[in-house]
Formats: C-alpha cells, structure tokens, sequence
C-alpha cells in the first residue's frame, strides 16, 4: 500500500493543477491544441520508453524552444514506466521522485505505476469531456499531420541524455538502413538469399516508416 506522502507527490507531480501534467495542458502553443496534448498524454500511458522518445521526436519544434513541454512529458512517462533516468547517476524514477519519502519505493513499483496511469487516465477522460467530437477531429488531424513532421531529436542533447539516447536516424542512416548492415555483414560476396535480395529492393526511407501510434 502506497503512502499519504507518495500519493500527495504522484498528485503534486501529475494532478491536472499539479506540475509536469499542467506544464503540458496551459502550454500556450495554438499548434499543440487540446487533442494533441490528450493524445501525447495517452502515449505517455501506453508507450514503452524508447518509442516514446521518438513521439517527442516528432513533437520538437524546428528550434527546439519547447523543452519545457518535452521535459514535462518525459516525467510523466518515466513516471509511469518507472524508467530508469540519469540524474547524478542511474536511478529508477520512481526512486528519484519518490525515494526521499519512502525508502522501500523499490518494492512498490506495480502499485506506482498503476496509480500514476490511472491519474492521467482519469484526466484524460475529463478533458474528452469537454468536447468529444472536437477532440477526437484534433487528435486524429494530429496523427495526419505526424506522417509529413520531419523528427528532430537535437532536444535529447539539449536535456543532456546519455550519447546512446541521442541519435537514431538520420537522413540516409535510418534503422532499417542499420538493419540492412546486420543483415548483411559477413555475407559471403556472390551469396545472396531471397530474403537479402526482398531487403535490397525496398527503398531507404527512414524511421517515419515505423512510427508508432
């Protein structure tokens, strides 16, 4: 059972009038309306955090002004996955933000990450409320617009994530390009199986082809 005091933090943490959770909804951006805010609140819930650091990716702005909304956006999901986090060294996140009242946080983690998720899931479900046709017309004109975003992953560097964090694509070096490399490293020249030869026809086109939703 989870304590008073971790339970005002996971309110003071991601309440709707709480820190990282009202960063994200007063963000005064026209272009990150309320269906995308409720849409990348979802994908804070739902997305392991590697494929969550590429839905940021597609969310930075051409400057990379917006730090403060990613930062915001990256607690909520280290929260509820209990990521592991760099902050005067490797930490659980639930350790870094919870740690201080409970020492035995280690052994909650389940509990944790159930009550974090059903906090954002319970605002979530407020804010569709407010109106759900719009809502629903906003987020998926989100997803629509996401197939054209060019990702930008400067961001990672700025907040200071370790170099494996850093960089996954790039504009002729995508990850099915690195797959291709695997694929065919140690290949004996004039070898060639079906699967190699399905692999070469297929067009470079980068990470946007396996964007997740």
């Amino acid at each position: 059972m989870l304590s008073q005091a971790v339970l005002d933090l996971l309110k003071m943490y991601l309440g709707k009038e709480g820190g990282y959770t009202e960063t994200l909804l007063t963000y005064p951006d026209p272009e990150i309306d309320l269906g995308t805010k409720i849409l990348y609140l979802q994908r804070a819930v739902l997305q392991e955090r590697r494929i969550f650091l590429r839905s940021l990716d597609l969310l930075c702005n051409r400057s990379a002004t917006n730090l403060e909304l990613l930062r915001a956006l990256l607690a909520i999901n280290d929260i509820c996955h209990n990521n592991e986090i760099e902050y005067y060294g490797r930490k659980t996140a639930h350790r870094h933000f919870f740690g201080a009242v409970d020492p035995d946080i280690k052994t909650k983690a389940v509990e944790v990450c159930n009550e974090a998720r059903e906090t954002i899931r319970s605002i979530i479900a407020e804010l569709q409320k407010e109106d759900v046709e719009m809502v629903c017309l906003q987020t998926e004109a989100r997803k629509m617009r996401e197939v054209d975003i060019v990702k930008r992953e400067s961001w990672r560097a700025l907040l200071g994530f370790p170099e494996e964090d850093r960089i996954e694509t790039s504009a002729t070096g995508s990850f099915f390009d690195q797959r291709r490399k695997s694929v065919y490293k140690g290949k004996p020249k004039g070898e060639e199986s079906q699967l190699h030869r399905l692999l070469r026809t297929l067009p470079i086109i980068g990470i946007p082809t396996f964007r997740f939703y």
